[in-house]
C-alpha cells in the first residue's frame, strides 16, 4: 500500500515538474515577444514624431510661399493644404 502511494506521488511530482517547466518556457517566449513589441512601439513613436515635424515644416513652407492666401482659398490646392494641416494637427494630438 505504501509503495503504491509512493509511486503515485512520484508520478504526480514528475507531471508537476513537466508542467512548471513548460509554463516557464511559454512565459519566457511571451516576454521576448513583448520586448520586441516595446521596441517596435518606440520606433513607431519616433517615426510619427518625425512625420509630424515634416508636415509642420511643409505647412509653414506652403504658408510662406502663399503669402497672399490665394493657394489656400483655391478649391483644389486649398483642399490639399487644409488636409495636410488637419493631418498635422491630428498627429500632434496623437504624439502629445
Amino acid at each position: 500500500m505504501v509503495y503504491a502511494l509512493l509511486v503515485v506521488l512520484v508520478i504526480l511530482l514528475i507531471c508537476s515538474i513537466y508542467a512548471n517547466f513548460n509554463m516557464m518556457r511559454k512565459i519566457e517566449d511571451a516576454s521576448d515577444k513583448f520586448n520586441i513589441s516595446e521596441r517596435s512601439r518606440e520606433e513607431l513613436e519616433l517615426w510619427i514624431t518625425s512625420l509630424s515635424t515634416s508636415l509642420s515644416s511643409i505647412i509653414s513652407r506652403v504658408k510662406e510661399v502663399d503669402r497672399k492666401g490665394s493657394f489656400e482659398s483655391d478649391d483644389e490646392i486649398g483642399f490639399f493644404f487644409k488636409e495636410i494641416k488637419k493631418l498635422s494637427e491630428e498627429l500632434n494630438e496623437f504624439v502629445e
